[in-house]
């Protein structure tokens, strides 16, 4: 006997990078399918944006910016090819706050890509958070990541 199958799978995380002021959190969302489906991802701000590898994923995703009747944006509509892979990113910068310090630990799968693409010289992994769900679609369910917690450290004297 056959068992369904969710037709676009899901997951998503958090990258927070704070120094003493200021704070940017990046929200990830990435979408699958195995074969063609539609799918949407919720607008979030003016900075929510599909990462398209090259111009022949852009054409095959063929995303749609689905606005109010007010022009405001409310969704990114697009058709996941079969296996075809997007990955969807928030990002907000602002004061810092205080926050309880970020549990250690080391289990978020958005680890290898804060590695390679966040951290420079002086910044740590200071742990994590439980992610806050923020993009992603309103009717896919969502394996969440733990948030990964980014110290910036002090820029290398030249």
């Amino acid at each position: 006997m056959g068992r369904y199958q969710i037709p676009v799978q899901e997951c998503a995380g958090q990258v927070m990078v704070v120094d003493a002021d200021w704070a940017q959190n990046d929200y990830w969302a990435y979408q699958t399918a195995g074969g063609w489906m539609p799918s949407e991802v919720r607008w979030v701000d003016a900075t929510t944006k599909p990462l398209f590898a090259d111009a022949h994923q852009l054409d095959a995703f063929s995303p749609l910016l689905a606005c109010y009747a007010n022009g405001d944006p409310r969704f990114i509509q697009f058709g996941i090819p079969a296996n075809g892979k997007i990955a969807v990113l928030t990002r907000t910068v602002g004061p810092r706050s205080q926050l309880l310090p970020p549990a250690d630990s080391r289990t978020s799968h958005l680890l290898p890509m804060v590695e390679k693409l966040y951290l420079t010289a002086g910044d740590r992994v200071a742990g994590e958070y439980p992610s806050i769900p923020m993009i992603g679609s309103a009717y896919i369910r969502t394996d969440e990541w733990q948030c990964v917690v980014v110290e910036r450290g002090a820029a290398p004297k030249r």
